[in-house]
């Protein structure tokens, strides 16, 4: 997610107000603290997405071989 916002020059607080609008309350700190610690569920990934326009989200799932594993 870090990524995403650093290209689209998006702050948490910027984030945080584009969640308010779609009716998700978030605090720039909370938002922060989740990117952080990498604790956050997929569905608040999704949103935070949808946040910044990205309309589109792929994953590749590794099918028994753990060299194509990724890690999100």
């Amino acid at each position: 997610m870090k990524t995403v916002l650093s290209t689209r020059g998006i702050t948490y607080a910027q984030l945080a107000d584009r969640l308010s609008a779609l009716g998700h309350v978030e605090t720039e700190t909370s938002i922060a603290q989740k990117v952080r610690r990498g604790t956050f569920q997929f569905a608040f990934f999704i949103l935070c997405m949808k946040a910044v326009g990205v309309s589109r989200v792929s994953i590749d799932v590794p099918t028994g071989d753990s060299s194509n594993a990724i890690h999100l």
